[in-house]
Order: structure tokens, then C-alpha cells, then sequence
């Protein structure tokens, strides 16, 4: 069987990042790159002039490739306000879609995305490329063999500053809508969505399923002088009867990679970039897998689904739950509330500056060690939130329960 062929949708910005991982499975055989929209030709000459070698096609706009086919798959590394709307059109024109994550920042577009599957009859996946990865998929299959007993909770932490050239890569970054849409910015629905995603993965009773989040309790904050938030710290109760506890930030004084901790009834499981580590009854080991690329595996299971050979790991049934959480969270603080401006400093790092606030680091670590928000360590800043309930939620923002 030929190679099944692939389109992508722009390759500049984190398009380099599926770019790469298209060639790299290209040279094995998985797959082969037929198409490519380039909307700035100018930026990319040398890509373009490989394009011309191996035969890819070069499209000026999606309409183009959307009337062309010419592929099996196509993704999607694209602003989150357009993942929804390009998913459904390309489904609709009888496309597979890996979709890059967060699935979108709205509730009812991600059922509007599921709907347009069942009718269409293609199969999208998102980009939560941590889903696929051997490692997850050996953590979850230990949790629904009961090897630990029940999950009790799970503890995600992670710090990972980021600066002005972050915030002015594009013209949504840092901010709530891009226009009129909705894009819900965030260390919890952009840079560390993933882990979001994971935690509600792992708390999910089967194999290929995620927790639903039954309700949100969240504190938002910013340092930055933005409108969304660049720290948060929720508690996520799911229907599974898991508790989640989750803080965050990219105003850290230190990097520190985002970490799962899943507490079980007879051990533990420790998760992270470059390890995964299993606490029980038989001592403990180690459960981290080689695997080349962090998005290689996301990319073998949707060219193995589309030829129907695998189920999609991360299909947006899954990645509705991260949305439905971070939609309970901003209804749970709908008001982003600033850190006072005697905790923030500004420091010059790398040809880039970034806003830090004093003592972020171990708070987190204490949040998360303690399962409690910021507001219950007796930070001075931190304002206590009500519990929001996401029982038959179905569109955000909420418009019949008043806030």
C-alpha cells in the first residue's frame, strides 16, 4: 500500500514543528506530503524550492486546497479561533484532520466539531500529541487494570516563563478573543494545555477515554499586563470521582517542566517530560519509553487510523474535556484578577524580557504538594472562588445563569 498523503496548513510559526515531523515519517514510509498552503512564500524560499523537488504541491489559501484534495489528511497548526471552523470545512470536503490543541476555547464548538465527524464520516484528531506517546498509553492501560487500585487524585504542576517575544508572536497571544471569537489564552489552554488534557486522560475510566469534569473551582491571575491570565490554580472534581488539583504559571522565577503526580489507592505514578515513574506495592520502576519526537506518535496513529488500522487516541471526544474544564474555570472567576505589583519584577534574559513574580515557584509546589488553591495557603493576593457546576453545560459563556 502506497503512502497515505498528507496536506498541512501553513509552515511557519509551530507549522515547523508538524513540518518536521511530516518529513521524518516521509523518509520512513509512513506517509508522504502532498500538499501545503503557504500564505507567505516569501518567508519560506528554501522550503519551497524542496517542495518543488519532491513534487508537493503549494497553495496561496485553504479555499484552494479545500477545492484541490489532492490528500487524505490534513493538518492544522493554526490559530485556536480557527481550529473549529477549518476542522469542520475540511471534514465536510471529505478530509482527515489532525487538529493542533487546544480542540477550541468554546464548549459548543467542540460538540459542533463532533457533530460534523458523525456526518461527514472522517475522523479528526487533535494535537495533544501526548496522548499517543507509548509512555501514556503503558500509564493509562496500568490505571484501568486496577494495578494501583483507585485514582485518589492528581496533582499537575508546571513553570515555564515566558516572555515578551511569546506574548507578540501573534495577534491572539495574551488575550481572551481574537475579534469576536474566543481563544481563552492561557498557560491552561495553550502552552500547558497538555497537561490540562492528560490529567482528565489519566482520571478516564477506559483505555481511550477521559474524565468528564463535573465541576471547576479556579483562581486566574496575571502579572503581565494582559487580559487573560499567566497563573492559575484550580481544583477539577471529574465524574469519575477523581480530584485534580492543578497550578500553573509563565511567570515563574525558574523553568520547571510541567509534572503529573496520580495518587493511587497503592502507589503512585510520577509523570514528565523524559520520565515516568511507578510507586507500589513492588517497589518502584521506571515506565518511560524511547520515542523519537514528541509528535511522531500522534502522527503514526492518525496515518494508521486513516487507513484504518487504529483507533484515533485523541479524538475530540477526549479533547472536549479539557474545554469543558477551562469553560468551567472561567465561569468559576470570570474576573482575571492581578498580582499586586510589589510581587512582580522584570528581568532581562536571553534577548528577551520576562515578567516574574517573586516566590511563584514554591507556591506552586506547595499548592500542588498540599492539594489546596492559593487562597487556602493564606497567600495575601489570592482571592477565594465559588465551585462552579458544569452539570448539562453546553455553551460558553453561560448566558442564562447570571455571573
Amino acid at each position: 500500500m502506497p503512502p497515505i498523503p498528507f496536506a498541512i496548513v501553513g509552515i511557519g510559526g509551530y507549522g515547523r514543528s508538524h513540518l518536521r515531523a511530516l518529513t521524518d515519517l516521509e523518509s520512513e514510509g509512513v506517509l508522504r506530503l502532498a500538499a501545503a498552503v503557504v500564505i507567505d512564500p516569501e518567508n519560506h524560499p528554501e522550503q519551497l524550492e524542496g517542495f518543488k523537488e519532491k513534487g508537493v504541491i503549494v497553495h496561496a489559501n485553504t479555499g484552494d486546497l479545500l477545492k484541490a484534495g489532492g490528500a487524505d489528511v490534513v493538518t492544522l497548526p493554526v490559530g485556536i479561533h480557527h481550529h473549529v471552523p477549518l476542522s469542520i470545512a475540511f471534514l465536510e470536503a471529505g478530509f482527515h484532520v489532525y487538529c493542533e490543541k487546544p480542540l477550541t476555547a468554546c464548549i459548543q464548538d467542540a460538540d459542533r466539531l463532533i457533530v460534523a465527524r458523525e456526518r461527514s464520516g472522517r475522523l479528526p484528531a487533535v494535537g495533544y500529541q501526548s496522548v499517543s506517546s507509548p509512555t501514556v498509553q503503558k500509564i493509562k492501560a496500568l490505571l484501568v487494570n486496577g494495578e494501583l487500585g483507585a485514582i485518589r487524585s492528581i496533582h499537575v504542576e508546571g513553570g515555564w516563563p515566558r516572555g515578551d517575544h511569546y506574548y507578540s508572536r501573534n495577534a491572539w497571544a495574551g488575550r481572551l478573543k481574537a475579534g469576536d471569537a474566543w481563544v481563552l489564552d492561557s498557560p491552561m489552554n495553550n502552552a500547558m494545555a497538555h497537561d490540562v488534557n492528560g490529567a482528565l486522560y489519566f482520571a478516564g475510566a477506559a483505555q481511550h477515554q477521559a474524565a468528564a469534569p463535573v465541576s471547576v473551582q479556579a483562581e486566574l491571575y496575571h502579572a503581565r499586563e494582559i487580559e487573560t491570565l499567566d497563573t492559575c490554580s484550580l481544583r477539577i472534581q471529574t465524574d469519575t470521582a477523581v480530584e485534580i488539583i492543578i497550578a500553573m504559571s509563565h511567570v515563574t522565577e525558574t523553568t520547571f517542566n510541567p509534572t503529573t503526580e496520580i495518587r493511587c489507592e497503592k502507589g503512585s505514578i510520577r509523570w514528565g517530560l523524559g520520565k515516568a515513574e511507578v510507586s507500589g506495592p513492588g517497589g518502584t520502576r521506571d515506565l518511560q519509553t524511547e520515542e523519537k519526537g514528541p509528535t511522531h506518535p500522534s502522527f503514526r496513529n492518525m496515518s494508521a487510523a486513516a487507513e484504518g488500522e487504529a483507533e484515533i487516541f485523541c479524538p475530540p471526544d477526549v479533547a472536549r474535556m479539557q474545554t469543558l474544564a477551562i469553560n468551567g474555570a472561567h465561569e468559576s472567576c470570570p474576573d482575571i484578577l492581578p498580582i499586586p505589583t510589589d510581587r512582580v519584577s522584570t528581568v532581562e534574559n536571553e534577548d528577551d524580557r520576562f515578567t516574574v513574580v517573586k516566590e511563584m515557584d514554591d507556591l506552586i509546589h506547595q499548592s500542588v504538594a498540599e492539594g489546596k488553591l492559593f487562597s487556602e495557603l493564606g497567600v495575601d493576593w489570592a482571592v477565594r472562588t465559588e465551585t462552579y457546576d458544569l452539570t448539562d453545560y453546553r455553551e460558553f459563556p453561560n448566558k442564562v445563569q447570571e455571573r
